[in-house]
């Protein structure tokens, strides 16, 4: 599946907010992969933006305050290893795209890590927290209260709303009225190359008034997910006829 993205100068996409159910769980320092907290989310297809938010707390206010690491990771359960440890040799460690963001304990909300995901993959996206190791002994001492940790999660999908499906194949005509239109097209597996040609764009009201300016200002073309306009870098075009 790829989807096309064609941006012009008229109105605003179509955009629907999807808020995911909270998840919550204890943390534990790091000893094994045991000790990780682990969340699963299921991010839907056409999502344009999926943004993350986690908080992490402790049940007393004289508990101290620790440090929580947060792991996230689309497709499988994410690699984490820490002090220069070895894997096996049939273990591939180095996965891309982990996400890792740290936050700090508090007894009242008031820190929140928050992490946007731009165009992220469909499908199964986890995530694994654990609290940094220290002695525990020494923080329990003279007290009598044990302290216990805990993170919230909770993830919210910006999603766009009735993709037009490009035929392959045949030649089709266009319309929109939004400043940013998404297509997607299918390709069948097994495919080695593909040709897009587009041409004939033009503003219907500018025309009428025999005004004549180009109406596609950037195109994009992505695999598997939305793809997103990066504004500070020039766009490149890849085998694409306009």
């Amino acid at each position: 599946m790829f989807n096309l993205i064609y941006k012009s100068n008229i109105f605003i996409a179509k955009e629907c907010i999807m808020p995911e159910a909270s998840q919550e769980g204890l943390l534990h320092s790091f000893k094994s992969y045991s000790d990780i907290v682990m969340f699963h989310y299921t991010v839907p297809k056409e999502v344009l933006r999926a943004t993350w938010q986690f908080a992490a707390f402790m049940d007393g206010q004289e508990c101290l305050e620790r440090n929580v690491h947060i792991y996230l990771q689309w497709g499988s359960y994410p690699v984490i290893f820490i002090n220069n440890d070895t894997f096996p040799s049939n273990m591939y460690p180095k996965r891309n795209h982990t996400i890792i963001v740290s936050t700090i304990t508090t007894f009242e909300p008031k820190t929140t890590a928050i992490v946007p995901v731009y165009g992220p993959e469909a499908g199964d996206w986890f995530v694994g927290a654990y609290l940094s190791h220290w002695d525990e002994k020494v923080q329990q001492q003279g007290l009598g209260h044990k302290c216990h940790y805990s993170i919230g999660s909770v993830a919210i999908w910006t999603q766009i709303n009735s993709i037009e499906n490009i035929p392959i194949g045949y030649q089709q005509t266009l319309r929109t009225k939004e400043t940013t239109s998404y297509y997607k097209i299918y390709i069948p597996s097994g495919t080695w190359n593909f040709r897009l040609d587009i041409w004939g764009c033009n503003f219907t009201v500018l025309k009428f008034h025999n005004i004549h300016e180009p109406c596609i200002k950037n195109m994009v073309l992505q695999g598997r997910s939305l793809p997103v306009f990066n504004h500070s870098q020039p766009i490149k075009n890849r085998n694409l006829t306009i």
